[in-house]
This record gives structure tokens, C-alpha cells and sequence, in this order.
């Protein structure tokens, strides 16, 4: 199976009064088409700092993150910009990672009105679909955040972030508010997700439980630094 994103010597540095906090130290690894790669480690370890590196949220000191043959570090602006509608991440908490004024219907036409455009029906018919997929009512189109559980935003950010057809998502502790029984339910349409779309997932947890059920490899991060790497079974 071929990589489709490939992380390269990646350091992460944030400078401070009397000198640098070092967050990532050359860090590399492949993430392969249609598999889900798990990055887990304890708070702090810097697991975080790399997914936002990938969506180019954090800018690396240095090193490389190379989409299907594309360094997007290296890219400006506006071609970052054209780059997003092929990579997504979903946040850890659901409710603030939307404007808490917007409708879902809001929420779920601003990535396709920014990348693709288009007619507003036709938008609109498509986030009526993002939220079957994720086996929600449609009726939930002129609801806002204020009105929705943990569970049902989380899905909702999760059909916002796929409505773009990308090949590769961050899933950044995604049920880690959740109660046990959401969690295992969206992990189970995670994983139908993925078997149906052929997407990519790197998930960022501490949840080992999680990570066996979901991921076909591991990489474990301990102070910046990736301290080992295999298979599930073999972690």
C-alpha cells in the first residue's frame, strides 16, 4: 500500500523569553492510502503540535509534509488554500470548533461555497446528504450548536469535513468528550466512513482501546520525539 502523506524530519519549535521550547523533534512517518494511522502519547508529548503541522495550523520549524507528492510546506497562501478541500481535521471539542450563531446549514455549506462554489441548491442538497452519511435527520439543517449534544455536533463537524470528498483527515481525540456509549458509536461510523470513501485518517488519542478497534498502525510520542512504531498488534 502506497503512502498518500509522508511527514519528514519534522521539528516544531515556539520561541520564549530566554530561549526555545523544541515541541517536536524530527519527527517522520507515512500515513498509506485507506489506513488509519494512530499517533498516541501522553498530554504534552507533542502529538497535537504534529496534526495541526499537517493542516498547516502550526507552521514546522523545519522538515517536511508531503501530500501525494506535494510539500505543503512549502506552498503560499492561496495554494494552501485549493490544498485544504483535500485534507481536514476534526477537533477534540465539537462546540468550539463552530460559530455558535451559524445554523448547521451554515456550518456545513461554508466548505463547499470556499472551495467549490456553485449553485446555493445544489450546496444545499449536498449537506442534506453530508448529514445522512453521518446518520443524522435532515430536519437538524436549521439547528444551531446551542441546540445539539456533544455527540450530534461531533458528527455534524465530522460530515463538515468530509463534504469536500478529502483523501486525508486528522481525527484530533475526536470522542474524547463523549460518554462511552457516543464514543463507541462514532467510532464505529468512523470506521464505516473510511471503508466506504477510502479515506486516510491520522487519529491523535491516548485511548489504546480506541486506537486497537480503529487503526491498523501506531506511533508512540514521548517528549517531541517518536519512540516507537509498528503495527497495532506489535505495539
Amino acid at each position: 500500500m502506497s503512502a498518500l502523506l509522508t511527514v519528514q524530519d519534522l521539528n516544531v519549535a515556539f520561541h520564549q523569553d530566554g530561549g526555545s521550547v523544541h515541541a517536536v523533534k524530527g519527527v517522520s512517518f507515512d500515513v498509506r492510502r485507506g489506513e488509519t494511522m494512530a499517533l498516541v502519547g501522553e498530554s504534552g508529548s507533542g502529538k497535537t503540535t504534529v496534526g495541526r503541522c499537517l493542516m498547516r495550523l502550526e507552521h514546522p520549524t523545519s522538515g517536511a509534509v508531503i501530500l501525494d507528492g506535494q510539500d505543503i510546506t512549502a506552498l503560499n497562501a492561496a495554494e494552501m488554500r485549493k490544498m485544504r478541500s483535500r485534507m481536514q481535521i476534526v477537533f477534540q471539542d465539537p462546540f468550539d470548533s463552530v460559530n455558535q450563531r451559524w445554523t448547521v446549514a451554515d456550518i456545513l455549506d461554508e466548505p463547499l461555497r470556499v472551495h467549490e462554489g456553485g449553485d446555493r441548491a445544489a450546496r444545499r442538497e449536498r449537506a442534506v446528504a453530508a448529514l445522512r452519511q453521518v446518520d443524522l435527520d435532515p430536519s437538524l439543517m436549521i439547528a444551531r450548536p446551542r441546540d445539539l449534544g456533544a455527540s450530534t455536533l461531533q458528527r455534524i463537524n465530522i460530515a463538515r469535513a468530509l463534504i469536500c470528498n478529502p483523501d486525508f483527515v486528522v481525527l484530533d481525540e475526536p470522542t474524547s468528550v463523549l460518554a462511552p456509549r457516543a464514543r463507541n458509536s462514532l467510532i464505529a461510523l468512523l470506521a464505516r466512513l473510511q471503508k466506504e470513501l477510502g479515506i486516510s485518517y491520522l487519529f491523535v488519542s491516548h485511548d489504546l482501546t480506541t486506537v486497537r478497534y480503529l487503526c491498523q498502525r501506531v506511533a508512540v510520542m514521548y517528549l517531541g520525539q517518536i519512540v516507537e512504531e509498528g503495527s497495532v498488534e506489535q505495539v
